[in-house]
């Protein structure tokens, strides 16, 4: 199969690939693009040429795809779906959209962002749902490269030690506060670092 080039390939051809795939039959296909049937079938032997494969063999009173086209048609209808997508002139209205989005995030931060965030997304998208599911330390860069969720919220966040694709922003600080005895070796201490957290007869 000789190798195919982008750059030479002309990409109206491939909406006449997905015409056919969606219809077909040529006929069909030439109706749903507003063109003639042979100016169709014309495009259709340039793609058997630039892909080295009939594409479609005749079925019955239509056309069949072969492995190669059904294999390529996955990804080129993705493809055109997105540009679609992309060109679509709609102004998205929050009002309307049905969007799931789920956040990864602790209890105690649940405890902070969840009650507002679901009261906001009540007044201005009502029909938003919110799914907020567990994580640890080990596993927030996992859960968004694996795409389990679409956010991450924690204070346990450090940027230099995340994959460059991952991009953080604090949203706000967290004070932690120290009890011990008042006459404990380390009241005296101006400063109190970490390892001193583990001292008997502390709690953080």
């Amino acid at each position: 199969m000789p190798a195919v080039s982008f750059r030479a390939l002309d990409l109206n051809l491939l909406k006449v690939f997905e015409a056919l795939m969606t219809e077909g039959s040529v006929t069909r296909a030439a109706n749903a693009l507003t063109m003639t049937q042979p100016a169709v079938s014309n495009a259709l032997a340039r793609l058997r040429e630039a892909l080295g494969d009939p594409l479609f063999v005749r079925s019955g009173t239509g056309i069949s795809p072969t492995q190669r086209a059904v294999a390529l048609w996955e990804p080129i209808g993705e493809a055109l779906e997105r540009m679609r997508g992309a060109l679509d002139e709609q102004v998205f209205d929050p009002g309307r959209a049905q969007i799931e989005f789920s956040l990864s995030m602790s209890d105690y931060v649940a405890s902070l962002v969840v009650p507002k965030l679901v009261n906001h997304l009540g007044e201005i998208a009502p029909k938003t749902r919110v799914h907020t599911v567990p994580n640890t330390v080990v596993e927030i860069a996992d859960q968004l490269e694996d795409n389990r969720v679409d956010c991450v919220l924690s204070v346990y966040v450090n940027e230099a030690q995340q994959p460059a694709a991952i991009r953080s922003r604090s949203l706000w600080t967290v004070d932690y506060a120290c009890f011990m005895r008042r006459d404990h070796p380390l009241a005296a201490g101006k400063r109190l670092g970490t390892r001193g957290s583990s001292t008997p007869g502390m709690s953080m």
